[in-house]
């Protein structure tokens, strides 16, 4: 809905973050489209992705583009085995994820780069409950686009409560039962899309409306 379809690729293009490279807008659906067959107005952000569907994409593209892959697939679990080090594609830690949203006003804003979540953010009341073409709020600080509404986005924790010690790019628990999902979606009200908002779910469902993901690359 309220998206025109056009030629797309993946978007590669990014900021220096902290030693990654955040896609500035979320993933779209040119290749995706082939492996999910799924027939959806291609200018809107990709919707309805498991966790898996996510990590094997990202797979799927760092071996397109001729990177080593950064997760490997030990039975039913996902190993990343170089964790930061890694320079194929991946999703964002749940700090890194919000590092990026919070962009250079870290204590300022309670949205992505603003006060305001109607001038960033895809959520209820603004999205009327339906997606939008990506790209068309505001940005944030950092150039990036969407981290807020529209659909959650997938990084790599699992849920649990957060360590308080001084840690440097943390990757969360060991183990758990949820991956962590961050930024709200258009089904949710702007409560729900503040930079701080946390959210989970099981990885591996598959009926996830309104869950898309962001790929990041570590640049060294």
């Amino acid at each position: 809905p309220n998206c025109t379809e056009k030629e797309l690729e993946i978007l590669r293009e990014g900021n220096n973050i902290n030693s990654t490279a955040m896609a500035k807008s979320i993933a779209k659906l040119e290749r995706f489209k082939e492996e999910r067959k799924k027939n959806i107005s291609l200018s809107c952000p990709v919707d309805n992705v498991s966790w898996i569907d996510a990590i094997r994409f990202a797979n799927q593209l760092s071996s397109m583009s001729q990177l080593k892959p950064c997760y490997v697939f030990n039975g039913a679990d996902v190993v990343w085995v170089e964790e930061h080090k890694c320079q194929g594609y991946r999703l964002p830690t749940e700090a890194e994820w919000e590092y990026a949203a919070r962009s250079q006003n870290p204590d300022t804003f309670r949205f992505p780069g603003n006060t305001l979540p109607t001038e960033v953010s895809w959520s209820k009341p603004k999205s009327q409950g339906i997606y939008h073409p990506i790209g068309v709020l505001q940005p944030n600080g950092f150039g990036i686009y969407d981290m807020s509404g529209n659909v959650w986005e997938w990084v790599w924790d699992w849920y649990g409560p957060y360590d308080y010690a001084r840690q440097r790019d943390p990757t969360g628990p060991k183990s758990g039962l949820e991956k962590i999902k961050r930024g709200g979606s258009y089904l949710f009200p702007q409560t729900e899309a503040t930079v701080s908002r946390r959210s989970s779910i099981n990885p591996i469902m598959k009926k996830n409306e309104g869950i898309g993901f962001r790929l990041v690359r570590t640049i060294q």
